[in-house]
């Protein structure tokens, strides 16, 4: 309300909409919220997904599937709704602000918009890259130095594709040697700048260059385990209930050379592979 109070001092009042209510409490049944709006209890069936029941019309003009659920989300159990939309492209709040957002001078803004509309892809990679940017804070021997990593996070496949959706053997070293480097390098450009001898540089970039390879190796074999026995778990309650979710989150870890990786942001992608690349992009940026 301070927000909406501080945004219309300009110009009239924001309009305030009502919050939905949620349906009176009588059983099981009574505990969901019809999607596309209502509060009406749903009286058993199949519930449709975003797409099938709401759709919204772009500025232009484009009819595209509604990533809104209005109702109380408070209610809902975890099996009680599940959407399981297919991100075939970006959803309305994306595709309006990728583009300047990623340009070179992008402006100030405020944004707020429901939950399910897109803010965290249309918004978090740019964060990042603005945070990655930084100056880095100054760091002593056998300290690593930061890099970035991406390992899926949360994965709901079906259950034949579970294992084919962690990293290979080849994606995980490609990444620790990419760290190795990154963390070798900028040892080295720290150590010289001390003063050290040559000799001692290359040994203090040998160092932080095989703990960062380590800890790189080490969070990717972490996240696989989790993701893995997570989906398992998940593919057969939803192979019981006659569904099979396809959705997958990421997350970028900045991992220092002598620690294991530590969550600093979320990269919320539909597969893997988007994942990687936009922790890439993000990596290049910095």
């Amino acid at each position: 309300a301070a927000l909406g109070d501080a945004l219309g001092s300009g110009g009239p009042p924001l309009p305030r909409r009502p919050l939905p209510q949620p349906p009176a409490s009588k059983g099981p049944a009574a505990s969901a919220v019809r999607l596309g709006g209502g509060v009406a209890p749903l009286k058993g069936g199949r519930l449709g997904t975003f797409a099938d029941v709401a759709t919204l019309t772009t500025r232009h003009g484009t009819v595209v599937p509604s990533q809104i659920i209005d109702g109380c989300l408070s209610t809902l159990g975890p099996t009680a709704v599940r959407s399981k939309p297919i991100f075939v492209k970006p959803s309305l709040v994306q595709a309006e602000c990728w583009g300047w957002l990623l340009s070179p001078n992008p402006p100030d803004l405020v944004a707020i918009s429901p939950t399910g509309s897109g803010k965290t892809l249309a918004f978090l990679l740019p964060l990042i890259a603005d945070l990655t940017t930084a100056p880095l804070p100054t760091m002593t021997s056998g300290q690593g130095a930061v890099t970035l990593s991406a390992m899926p996070s949360a994965l709901v496949p079906a259950a034949p594709a579970i294992e084919a959706s962690a990293p290979s053997e080849a994606e995980v070293k490609a990444a620790a040697d990419a760290a190795m480097r990154e963390a070798a390098t900028a040892a080295f450009k720290r150590a010289v700048a001390s003063g050290v001898t040559q000799e001692e540089a290359k040994a203090i970039a040998r160092s932080e260059g095989q703990a960062a390879w380590k800890a790189t190796k080490k969070s990717f074999k972490v996240a696989n385990k989790t993701n893995t026995e997570g989906a398992r778990g998940q593919a057969a309650a939803s192979s019981a209930e006659g569904s099979a979710p396809a959705t997958t989150v990421c997350s970028a870890a900045f991992a220092t050379g002598d620690s294991a990786a530590s969550p600093r942001g979320l990269i919320l992608a539909p597969t893997r592979e988007l994942c990687l690349q936009t922790a890439e992009v993000a990596r290049r940026v910095a």
